[in-house]
């Protein structure tokens, strides 16, 4: 009997996204916004801001506690409390940058880590100065996603780190998602972080719940208390007394 031999068949190509003409610029939906959420000036008010809440998870028996300190022009500090695996914690005091775990201990973060946790601290404490951030915004068209659409923006930073994408709501202008690649000891991680449950807090709006995503793990953040102008002092943000890069348990 010949054997019938057959081609296989070709690995469809991915859809190209298809975007429709914006109506609006990416300076104007930031600005938007920024109005959308309290306004530039209420922001200026806020000196210092302390988000807690929980951490889980998704698909694993992981979870535990958060909380997200700031502190006006750009400190940050991000520590998860996990009962089986210790406390996991990211910092910035305003010119150091460093992360800690208990399997790689304490680490003194340099040059894209550093650029992007900065950038970071810088967003959180006064998202209001965008323009002093990005060096180019532009806003690629509408994405459709069933009957919600969404502006599609492309940000530049200005310490020329990797471009970040952000999703806004068409109609309410709020941040639903955010698309970057993140520079981490394990190399480029893409990221997608969803922002949702905005809430008024003292004047402005902010999400109560994220969820963040990369091809290994799925983080959810639900805030259960965000309290503004709070008194913080500067040793919050110091990275600990530690031999750095080397590992140690975290408790």
């Amino acid at each position: 009997m010949q054997r019938l031999l057959t081609k296989p068949s070709p690995t469809p190509k991915p859809k190209p996204e298809v975007l429709l003409k914006p109506k609006l610029t990416a300076e104007q939906v930031l600005d938007g916004f920024l109005k959308n959420t309290g306004g530039a000036t209420a922001y200026a008010k806020i000196t210092s801001a302390v988000a807690s809440g929980t951490v889980e998870f998704v698909g694993q028996a992981t979870r535990g506690t958060v909380e997200i300190k700031s502190k006006a022009p750009s400190k940050f500090l991000m520590r998860l409390l996990l009962p089986a695996q210790g406390e996991i914690s990211l910092g910035f005091d305003g010119k150091e940058g460093w992360s800690r775990d208990p399997n790689l201990g304490l680490r003194i973060l340099r040059g894209a880590e550093l650029a992007q946790l900065k950038l970071q601290a810088l967003q959180t404490n006064a998202p209001q100065n965008w323009r002093s951030y990005f060096k180019k915004v532009e806003n690629l068209g509408v994405a459709k996603v069933g009957v919600a659409s969404f502006y599609k923006l492309r940000l530049w930073p200005k310490d020329g780190s990797a471009p970040v994408i952000q999703f806004h709501d068409t109609t309410t202008l709020l941040l639903v998602r955010t698309d970057q690649v993140q520079e981490s000891p394990q190399g480029k991680l893409s990221t997608t972080t969803y922002t949702s449950d905005w809430r008024l807090t003292e004047g402005v709006k902010t999400p109560f719940q994220m969820r963040q995503k990369t091809k290994e793990v799925e983080l959810v953040f639900a805030f259960n208390q965000i309290r503004n102008n709070v008194p913080l002092l500067d040793t919050d943000f110091a990275r600990p007394a530690e031999v750095p890069n080397k590992p140690a348990k975290v408790r």
